[in-house]
């Protein structure tokens, strides 16, 4: 047995299901250059931060009012896909393909859950909705 430490340091430890976060090269609004900033989506949330340390995030967008994920192939860069608001489309690209893809699918998960909200049959009981990896959803 190993000394110095809990039970909970043995235990390898998952993040919360429905969430995925990492780098992304996002272009400017006004201004049309592209920078690397760190991703967080939590629930509704898609928020970004300077990098991976910083406390505070510069915005927080609520995919409530995204009303579509695509890829993009608009931009001269690679892996790229878009987000569109009403008042504004944001351009991310990842560092891989398979990377993108993951972003895509777990965004447009999202997307449908808040679209259709709960679902629940006839006899009252709550269906249990799988994430694009599969697991149950937060």
């Amino acid at each position: 047995m190993q000394t110095g430490r809990t039970e909970n340091d043995l235990v390898p430890t998952a993040p919360s299901l429905g969430t995925k976060e990492g780098y992304l090269t996002k272009q400017g609004g006004l201004v049309k250059t592209w920078k690397t900033r760190w991703f967080t989506l939590h629930r509704n949330e898609l928020k970004y931060f300077k990098d991976q340390m910083s406390p505070e995030p510069i915005r927080i967008l609520d995919l409530t009012e995204c009303s579509a994920v695509q890829f993009d192939y608009s931009q001269e860069r690679v892996n790229c896909f878009c987000l569109v608001f009403p008042f504004r489309t944001f351009y991310l690209c990842a560092k891989t393909g398979v990377e993108a893809d993951e972003w895509i699918k777990i965004l447009r998960w999202k997307l449908l859950r808040y679209l259709l909200g709960p679902v629940f049959p006839s006899n009252d009981k709550p269906v249990r909705t799988k994430s694009p990896v599969g697991y149950e959803a937060e």
